[in-house]
């Protein structure tokens, strides 16, 4: 069965661990749903912040991940760094697995999952 979860802006997000680079990060994941893009739309009608408020949305947290200064603080400009960071022999980028996994989150997929 396909189990349909309300979900809003408010949903707390779920922690995933991602392998990219050969190092395991941490990703705290919104679900996204339609409803909840076209409400960030109304509020944020230019394409530019649009998209910033999809990513500070979808990616509500992270872990394991930063420079030569340390572990990367949680702001809109880190999450933008994060999302971009690109997939490499065959494993999807992170933007791609955030927002697929995201719209799982949406529909309840992972809980169905992980019951069977």
């Amino acid at each position: 069965m396909l189990i349909l979860k309300d979900v809003n802006k408010n949903t707390p997000g779920t922690v995933f661990k991602y392998k990219v680079m050969g190092t395991e990060i941490g990703l705290k994941i919104k679900p996204l749903t339609s409803d909840i893009s076209e409400t960030l739309r109304k509020e944020n009608p230019k394409e530019d912040d649009h998209t910033d408020a999809l990513i500070d949305h979808v990616l509500e947290g992270f872990s394991g991940i930063g420079d030569e200064n340390g572990p990367f603080g949680m702001t809109l400009e880190n999450k933008k760094r994060v999302m971009n960071i690109p997939g490499v022999d065959g494993v999807p980028g992170v933007s791609a697995f955030v927002f697929n996994e995201a719209k799982k989150l949406a529909l309840g997929i992972r809980e169905m999952e992980l019951k069977n």
